[in-house]
């Protein structure tokens, strides 16, 4: 990285900017986190009834760690979210780490984009605004999604690795992808989908000659100019064609985990098997995941407009071909840079393997979930998963510039701070509500009221009861929060 480019070596009014920044994103940090210590409960909500009997001892881990749940295994955020629970008999330790990951990667986002600016822009604030809104309700107020949260920090991850590639570092930048890329598959399915295509790029990386020199063209963003005439690039010796076989035979590790994974593996019975005659509800649901990636407020705000007889408010419409026309300029500009200037080969290959893992993603989450019907792809839950395609289209466009991308930032951050009053109200509400149901079953159970009550009148509707029937008692052994 030149020398001249560090975040800390920029001017005054540019190190103001930064500091400016760096606090709106701290303050949005503390208000998720203050979120959800105000609004969740130590107790286990939804889907975490399912593991109580693992979480007081009384079935096996290993079983735990393999179980489907609904199409995916995620032994990974499994291990890591028992690992909490044993440490603070919290269940809300997973949500407060989701929180510190999403702050992680806020704080990382303003530093890398000031990283390949050479300087901070208040377009930045697309980070904080993005990633640290309360709309991420359904993922924050359970903390066993963070099991997400772990596939976009390595999804991200990647795209940082891709950030820095070229040539003379691709053995370096393939070893890490490769273990970003097992630790995808080990998230559960939808992180088997960012795997391949990472992959893909692992081979380019480690078995396609790449030279550090150019054709006359010169270098951008963050590399020095590229000489019009450079040395032939030295052999690789044994021990260097050695590392690039171990790491491409290590890179295969999705297709024999996903070898294992089908094993005894089965269609969840809730969930419709994909139609042919669904494709066009396949097709709303997969550009709704992809809008979604700036929230919820997507779809609210189309709620608003039908609120004043405005007939079809989807803003998500227009927030998909915004994105499309986006990945459009990103591509154009990716294509040109691949074809006459070698030295980004390395780093647009690896921004493509994320977009088309997140595009791979919707699709398949389009194709499994169109059954549920044609809205089923706007869910709060998936924004995080579509994430790092907004990240991945801010990077370029901040690091390779020019006429037809430098809109880009603006429009992103525009539309995150548009957006987030609206995903704030909604996870506030959702909050609120979460907060007074899981209120009233602590109020209940400090009343003494027989379990079976407490599990007909607040649980059952969950499509919980009978787990919370047996799992209530473990957890009033353990003493866990208000089971004690």
């Amino acid at each position: 990285m030149p020398e001249g480019n560090r975040y800390s070596r920029t001017p005054a009014k540019a190190r103001r900017l930064g500091q400016i920044l760096l606090g709106i994103t701290a303050v949005s940090a503390i208000l998720q986190l203050a979120y959800v210590l105000v609004f969740t409960h130590n107790q286990p909500w939804a889907d975490e009834w399912e593991f109580i009997p693992t979480l007081c001892g009384q079935e096996s881990v290993g079983k735990y760690l393999w179980a489907q749940h609904n199409e995916h295994r995620m032994p990974l955020p499994r291990g890591i979210w028992l690992a909490l629970f044993h440490l603070t008999h919290d269940f809300r330790a997973g949500a407060i780490l989701q929180v510190a990951i999403y702050s992680a990667l806020a704080f990382a986002g303003l530093r890398w984009a000031a990283e390949l600016r050479g300087e901070p822009s208040w377009t930045d604030l697309f980070f904080p605004l993005s990633l640290l809104h309360v709309g991420h309700s359904e993922n924050l107020l359970m903390g066993y999604q963070l099991c997400f949260a772990f596939a976009c920090l390595f999804v991200i991850g990647l795209a940082r690795l891709a950030m820095r590639a070229k040539p003379e570092n691709r053995i370096r930048t393939a070893f890490f992808a490769s273990f970003l890329s097992a630790a995808l598959c080990l998230c559960g399915g939808f992180g088997a989908v960012f795997s391949l295509p990472a992959m893909v790029w692992i081979w380019y990386l480690t078995l396609v000659p790449l030279s550090p020199g150019g054709s006359g063209v010169k270098g951008e963003g963050v590399f020095p100019d590229i000489p019009t005439s450079p040395p032939a690039p030295p052999q690789p010796g044994a021990k260097q064609r050695c590392a690039k076989f171990a790491i491409a035979i290590f890179s295969l590790f999705p297709l024999v985990y996903l070898g294992f994974y089908f094993q005894d593996y089965h269609r969840p019975e809730a969930h419709p098997p994909f139609e042919w005659k669904n494709w066009f509800a396949a097709a709303q649901v997969t550009m709704e995941v992809l809008a979604i990636g700036f929230g919820i407020g997507v779809d609210l705000w189309g709620e608003i407009a039908r609120s004043f007889d405005l007939q079809r408010g989807y803003l998500w419409v227009p927030v998909f071909f915004g994105i499309l026309y986006a990945s459009y300029l990103v591509a154009a500009e990716g294509i040109h840079r691949f074809r006459n200037i070698p030295v980004e080969g390395p780093r647009v290959f690896g921004w493509v393997a994320v977009c088309v893992g997140v595009c791979g993603l919707a699709l398949a989450i389009g194709a499994g979930r169109s059954g549920f019907g044609p809205d089923f792809g706007l869910w709060p839950r998936y924004s995080i998963l579509t994430w790092p395609l907004l990240a991945v289209f801010y990077f370029s466009a901040v690091a390779w510039g020019g006429p037809k991308l430098k809109f880009i930032p603006t429009a992103f951050v525009l539309a995150s701070l548009i957006l987030y009053p609206v995903n704030t109200a909604y996870g506030v509400a959702r909050g609120w509500y979460h907060n007074q149901w899981l209120g009233t079953i602590e109020t209940m159970l400090l009343n003494g009221v027989p379990d079976a009550v407490i599990v007909k009148e607040q649980i059952e509707e969950t499509g919980q009861g009978d787990r919370a029937i047996l799992g209530i008692p473990m957890l009033r052994e353990k003493k866990i929060g208000p089971f004690r």
